[in-house]
């Protein structure tokens, strides 16, 4: 997802978070990259962190598990694993 007044790019897993975003004005630019379910047999699997910080709305999303535990150090909101 993409908003034009911020400059900000979103991305979800939801269907109904894309579909509300798209109302609201956001610009849907498809599919970024797959992701799939926990599988313990396969360890080349990595997990994806999630942070939202409310004070600006914004959402991160990262593989980097150092930052992920520095940002909800700041603050932000540990949305957990994508």
């Amino acid at each position: 997802m993409y908003n034009r007044n911020s400059g900000l790019h979103h991305y979800t897993t939801s269907k109904a978070e894309r579909d509300y975003l798209v109302k609201l004005g956001w610009r849907d630019e498809g599919t970024s990259f797959k992701a799939v379910k926990a599988d313990a047999s396969n360890k080349n699997l990595k997990p994806v962190y999630c942070e939202y910080n409310r004070h600006d709305d914004n959402h991160n999303w990262t593989m980097n598990k150092a930052e992920h535990d520095h940002l909800v150090k700041l603050g932000w909101k540990d949305e957990g694993v994508a």
